[in-house]
């Protein structure tokens, strides 16, 4: 439909019908509470129309109540419709006279329905009861358009439109599938015979022995794979793996009795047949399964869910079995997803195809070299990227099939090239030693083209070590300005040494202690340094000395803090004990303290109520050790002055089962205590027992809970008072 024709047709306003009808339309309200509207208020007419027939053309004003109410005589909307040429459009007018053309249907147009209230919150919402039209207009567009007795007016023009649109759509649909069609007749009807032979024994590579419990072993069984009965040499047992006695495939022994439903998981493989002056690559899902009518009787099923086309002038499409719009099932364009994915594909028809249409290709290498592959992912890749086919044909796959030679963006291949050796920026001799290496990573290829430019050939045993484990020369920037590769590579293969460390996690070690040591200022330029006789020793000393940095820092902090802890920690060593096996020690200051929570990642050197309670000297803070290994963190404990032990902590917060060996020396050294008290500790042990119990109570009566770790979700004075171990 022509809009400048259209514009030239006189406009149809309101008639006096309409207005007086507007004028009576409100109906009743009723008061509605919500997020969009206060107030619903039914209308008997929710539109008014008016309707002209102009030869060629039906013209439908439509009229909104509001809009008449206020004076306007103009419709906000004007709707075209061409019978005869089955079309339509709609026009709408803005307050400003700005026009609008829409494609919507006489149904899906704005009309005004919110109209605002008497403060900012409040809407009035009109729901459209029906639409107004002269009866005698409503029947003659009714027939014009064709349309049976009862649908006039609005819902005449609603109806055909609605059957305009479903034609429109049908015959833009039918013209969208029409190339795919035409692809799909390409395909072959039939399959090779042995195919599908080929993807129920090959493909499908899970196989079972079924046979009939017996108690002394049953003697014989029906194998899936051989489909006959074979006599079994070993006494069978149910979803016990082996291999049949017969054809020596692997299989699963399943009992009769125990097998009323029995799948296999799906597989999947690629069958390429020839279309004409093409080929087809097809995708299968297959599988089998028994519903219990015998061993003999497998019902094996193959879906085709993707088709991959490819024709003489290098032009591929490929197709999915998907859902087309929401409608139906049928092959629609889909892409390659899961590219370089490998899937069994069927070669006793391949001969043929590789003399014709895939001559050129290195598909015949690849696949003959007896590796699986994505047929379809590969001929799109060697399409894409020449250099693929030519590394193939000279025996370098694996190097061909590395995610980067397969990617479009790769820099380290010269597309602009023909000749391999300048596709891979080689020159011949680097080419015959990049083929010895057969390397199986970029990265050789990498270092082989740096060794091209550096002054002396690099031993091929250093390119195969880097490229193998994956470094690029960029990951020993760090300190290949100090060393030389040879010499880089002569110094990780000795830290290698004893370890079960691979070459990259022996460069990240390194890394990482050279990233630390210059943090921490050391003269990384000193041999000594930056190439320590033992890496693994210097990285961990360089990480405890940046703890103990932390550690210092920490303990400073809580010195300006509690600064009477340390005096207080100087007169604990009156505890200090040793028995066989373990022993109390006391800290010599609040550094102590902080190494103790560091090491054993507890909390009781950040939490400032223990300093508060030292201070106090409600409470100390003493470490329980092993009696051999004095100075290694093993349990805190948290003592009252009378030997009255609070709580006792190992790693990460914990009391493991090997607590309750130390009991017994435990109970020993706090009767020890006991017997050297003097008087003022007497008195500080009363004091600390009083406070304790009144900590108790008020954490009970505020509820406190534990809320991580293994107490959680339980009183946290339940679990204090559960943890406490009294002198006795």
């Amino acid at each position: 439909m022509q809009k400048k024709e259209l514009r030239k047709l006189r406009r149809l306003n309101a008639t006096k019908a309409m207005i007086r009808l507007a004028a009576v339309n409100e109906g009743k309200c009723e008061r509605k509470e919500s997020s969009w509207h206060k107030t619903d208020c039914k209308r008997k007419y929710g539109i008014f129309m008016r309707a002209q027939n102009l030869g060629k053309y039906i013209k439908i004003a439509i009229f909104i109540p509001d809009d008449l109410n206020d004076g306007r005589k103009k419709p906000r909307f004007e709707v075209f419709l061409n019978v005869k040429g089955s079309e339509y459009i709609t026009r709408e007018w803005g307050k400003d006279e700005t026009e609008l053309w829409r494609t919507a249907r006489i149904d899906n147009l704005d009309y005004a329905y919110y109209v605002k209230g008497n403060d900012k919150y409040s809407y009035m919402y009109y729901s459209q009861k029906e639409a107004w039209m002269e009866p005698s207009q409503a029947r003659y567009i009714a027939e014009l358009m064709g349309m049976k007795e009862g649908s006039r007016g609005y819902k005449a023009v609603r109806t055909w439109q609605e059957r305009i649109q479903k034609q429109n759509i049908a015959e833009k649909e039918r013209r969208e599938q029409l190339p795919w069609d035409e692809d799909m007749k390409l395909v072959p009807d039939r399959m090779p015979d042995g195919f599908e032979k080929w993807w129920q024994k090959e493909v499908i590579s899970k196989h079972f022995i079924f046979y009939t419990y017996d108690r002394d072993g049953a003697k014989e069984g029906y194998c899936s794979y051989c489909e006959s009965m074979v006599q079994l040499k070993e006494k069978p047992k149910h979803n016990l793996e082996s291999r049949c006695p017969k054809c020596h495939r692997k299989i699963i022994y399943k009992a009769d009795s125990k097998v009323q439903r029995l799948e296999t998981t799906t597989y999947e493989c690629q069958l390429v047949q020839r279309t004409g002056e093409g080929i087809v690559v097809r995708y299968f899902e297959v599988w089998k399964s028994y519903r219990w009518r015998g061993p003999e009787s497998p019902d094996y099923k193959a879906h085709e869910y993707k088709r991959v086309l490819f024709f003489e002038d290098k032009v591929h499409r490929t197709y999915k079995w998907g859902i087309y719009k929401n409608k139906f099932d049928r092959w629609i364009p889909g892409d390659m997803y899961n590219n370089r994915s490998v899937i069994p594909v069927y070669r006793k028809n391949m001969t043929q195809i590789f003399r014709t249409f895939l001559k050129k290709s290195s598909l015949k290498e690849w696949i003959r070299s007896g590796r699986n592959v994505n047929v379809g992912a590969y001929l799109i890749d060697e399409e894409k990227n020449p250099v693929i086919e030519k590394l193939v044909k000279i025996g370098l796959l694996d190097l061909a099939g590395t995610w980067e030679i397969r990617t479009d963006n790769n820099f380290l291949i010269d597309k602009n090239e023909t000749e391999l050796t300048k596709m891979l920026r080689l020159d011949r001799m680097r080419l015959e030693r990049l083929k010895k290496i057969n390397p199986k990573k970029i990265e050789t290829l990498e270092w082989m083209q740096m060794d091209k430019l550096n002054r002396s050939p690099f031993d091929d045993g250093m390119i195969s070590y880097f490229g193998e484990n994956g470094i690029k020369p960029s990951d020993i920037a760090f300190v290949s300005d100090k060393m030389t590769f040879m010499q880089i590579y002569n110094y990780m293969r000795r830290q290698q040494q004893g370890t079960k460390d691979s070459p990259r996690q022996i460069l990240r070690t390194w890394d990482d202690y050279y990233s630390m040591a210059a943090t921490e200022k050391m003269d990384v330029s000193n041999e000594q340094i930056y190439k320590p006789k033992d890496l693994r020793k210097a990285h961990a000393d360089v990480i405890a000395m940046r703890e103990m940095a932390g550690m210092d820092k920490l303990a400073g902090e809580k010195k300006k803090k509690w600064p009477k802890v340390d005096k207080v920690c100087r007169t604990l060593q009156k505890y200090e004990y040793k028995g066989d096996k373990y022993c109390i020690v006391a800290p010599k200051g609040i550094l102590d303290i902080v190494k103790e929570g560091t090491i054993l990642k507890h909390c009781i050197h950040t939490c400032d109520f223990y300093y508060d309670r030292m201070e106090q000297q409600e409470s100390y803070i003493l470490f329980l050790r092993r009696a051999e290994t004095p100075d290694t963190p093993y349990y805190t404990l948290e003592v009252e002055p009378g030997g009255n032990i609070r709580q006792k902590r190992t790693v990460g917060d914990n009391q493991n089962e090997d607590f309750k060996e130390c009991i017994p020396f435990l109970n020993e050294w706090q009767q020890w205590v006991k017997k050297n008290m003097s008087r003022e500790e007497k008195k500080l042990a009363e004091r600390s027992d009083m406070r304790r119990k009144k900590n108790y109570k008020k954490l009970r009566e505020d509820g406190n809970r534990v809320w991580h770790g293994k107490l959680a979700g339980q009183l946290l004075a339940d679990v204090l008072e559960a943890d406490f171990m009294e002198v006795m």
